[in-house]
């Protein structure tokens, strides 16, 4: 489809009804108004989640979803909401459903504005509202921010005329964003669907009947060992630029070892460690931190030694095939039985590993069994390679809006001697330590006066089933919005979060303001440099597993810019980060094409010239 029969299919104007638009756009009928002349601004109204009545009625707070669902609402019909505090304040929403309003407001046009144009025009100032963001702690947008914006009324002499035109606009504007979506959501459900497709072929393949299979130990078909845990394990000092791959966690990924991030050791310390000496085809198990996540070591690796937070497998090539290996212990039955023990600090020890039972086909004639591993592993190779094709392009998009954001976060938070003030972030913060709970107290299901329990893996993978306990007081809690680091963990510990509400574990810590000088926002943006999180996870102690303490983190020296310059900063970096994140923008060219287009006729549709500046009158 060419372009210009896309447009006068998207636009169908009729002939009066494109002279009427062309009269307004061209600015001769336009006229500027403050929303709030021109809509009612209504605060909503606070509610608890020990308030709330479990119900279908969303209630809408300080988020980009819903907080969670009552059985009464407070609005009704459509209705533009806006988040009022925490991370996501000034958030512009549309709901045609009943919603109860609770830390936002709503703008409710009157009768010379359509809702639907009204929203659009105030997405298309959403950048601006984030900016709008003030106060210290947690950031917040107030009605009185938004009320003196002044939205454009077209033909405001004939009001008939004018909502003509808004419905236009709002048409346009509308299929827009439909073809956007639709295309969203073939590509993301092509990309879900093969996943789903690998997944379940997998598992299919790897599910046998009784009598087809013997359940064998690894510890009957591999070799099985781990990193050094000694007083030889290398020290941060003696990594070197070059020399013997040192694996890490962080090294795991998509099924096998990643150059990125490597650390080395001397060829000598190598030696000198005896243990986690890997060769070609080992496979790798995380036995703390992501228990359970599976990679496979490729040829050129071989050689390389691993951290004492990784076990390896060594199969016996005479019953089994590493690559089959490899495929039967990330299939959803083998994970589903991969559990850690211990406190806080949960590990898979290499006992529990040597009893884990996979299944071995036809074990009593080696040959015949070999083969059908052989089959099953091209079926799965065949599918890899397949999803590997579909996602090349997304990985690649992704990977340069990182590094895009990443160079701009550096030289926004980048500040020279004297620019501004800097102060030890124990100067105006404070620092509570989670809690530590029991496995046997965590429960799969929410419960009445349960909170979520937020564990490392909840912040650092988007899939894990949450797990809920007794709330243990306001002490323990955060909210969506607060700022946590994690203390312990050979990749984790030194990251920061913001999402999640409910009950930090004692992995963790939360940081809390202690005055307004700066924003929570601004903090977890320069917390996150690279440079921050290097620094304190390299010095957290000389064990193997890096512990920051309060000290260390209080010890850490902030710029503190004006508020104002904060904001600014902030809403740069967020625009990158949605960018590097979201789906819908992270796809292939075709829909960042289809989103442009949409904002280039929005802004186009909603571009009226600005009213002239008046003169200032000296009496």
């Amino acid at each position: 489809m060419n372009n210009t029969t896309f447009l006068e299919k998207l636009l169908d104007l009729s002939a009066d009804q494109a002279r009427g638009a062309e009269a307004c756009l061209s600015g001769r009928q336009v006229e500027w108004v403050a929303l709030g002349e021109v809509a009612e601004i209504k605060r909503g109204t606070s509610i608890t989640k020990n308030k709330v009545t479990p119900g279908d009625i969303p209630v809408i707070a300080g988020g980009r979803k819903p907080a969670y669902f009552h059985n009464t609402s407070n609005r009704n019909g459509q209705t533009i909401v806006i988040s009022g505090s925490g991370a996501y304040a000034g958030f512009v929403s549309f709901w045609e459903q009943p919603v109860f309003v609770s830390d936002a407001f709503t703008v409710k046009p009157y009768h010379e504005l359509l809702t639907r144009y009204c929203y659009h025009w105030l997405q298309g100032m959403q950048q601006k509202l984030h900016e709008m963001q003030s106060g210290g702690g947690i950031p917040h947008v107030y009605p009185r921010d938004i009320a003196p914006l002044k939205i454009p009324i077209p033909c405001p002499d004939n009001p008939e005329k004018s909502l003509a035109i808004q419905a236009e606009i709002v048409r346009i504007l509308d299929t827009f964003t439909e073809l956007t979506a639709e295309l969203t959501a073939e590509l993301t459900a092509e990309l879900t669907a093969r996943k789903k497709q690998y997944n379940y072929y997998r598992d299919q393949l790897l599910t046998f009947k009784e009598g087809e299979v013997e359940w064998v130990a690894l510890g009957e078909i591999c070799d099985v060992g781990d990193g050094n845990h000694s007083s030889k394990y290398p020290k941060s000092n003696e990594m070197v630029e070059q020399g013997v791959p040192f694996i890490r966690g962080t090294n795991m990924f998509n099924g096998t070892i990643s150059a990125q991030g490597m650390k080395f050791i001397t060829p000598e310390k190598h030696q000198e460690l005896r243990k986690g000496h890997l060769e070609a085809y080992d496979v790798l198990i995380a036995n703390r931190g992501e228990i359970g996540k599976i990679a496979q070591v490729p040829k050129h690796f071989s050689g390389s030694n691993l951290n004492s937070q990784l076990a390896w497998l060594r199969a016996d090539r005479a019953i089994i095939s590493p690559r089959y290996l490899f495929f039967v212990l990330n299939t959803t039955f083998i994970q589903n039985s991969i559990s850690g023990e211990g406190g806080a600090l949960q590990q898979l020890t290499i006992k529990n590993i040597k009893l884990i039972k996979i299944p071995i086909p036809c074990p009593e004639n080696p040959e015949k069994s070999l083969a059908i591993q052989a089959e099953i592993v091209r079926i799965l190779d065949t599918f890899t390679e397949l999803t590997a094709e579909l996602t090349a392009e997304l990985t690649a998009e992704l990977t340069a809006r990182k590094k895009q954001y990443n160079y701009y976060r550096d030289q926004l938070l980048t500040f020279e001697e004297g620019d501004v003030e800097w102060k030890r972030l124990d100067t105006f913060a404070t620092f509570s330590q989670g809690i530590q709970v029991g496995v046997s107290n965590q429960l799969p299901e929410k419960q009445e006066n349960f909170v979520r329990f937020l564990r490392i893996v909840d912040f650092v993978k988007d899939d894990e089933i949450p797990r809920y306990i007794a709330n243990p007081g306001q002490r323990y809690l955060k909210e969506e919005g607060e700022l946590v680091m994690i203390r312990y963990g050979a990749s984790a510990a030194g990251k920061v979060f913001l999402n999640h509400s409910g009950a930090i574990a004692n992995n963790m810590f939360k940081i809390n303001l202690t005055t307004d000088i700066v924003t929570t926002k601004f903090l977890y943006t320069y917390l996150s440099k690279p440079s921050i999180y290097n620094n304190l996870n390299s010095n957290g102690g000389t064990s193997t597993m890096p512990a920051i303490t309060f000290g260390q983190i209080g010890a850490v020296n902030i710029p503190i810019p004006q508020l104002d310059e904060q904001a600014r900063i902030v809403a740069i970096l967020d625009k990158f980060d949605t960018l590097t994140n979201s789906i819908s923008e992270g796809l292939p060219r075709e829909i960042e094409l289809r989103q442009k287009q949409y904002e280039y006729y929005r802004d186009l549709l909603l571009n009226f010239p600005k009213p002239e500046p008046q003169t200032e009158i000296v009496a």
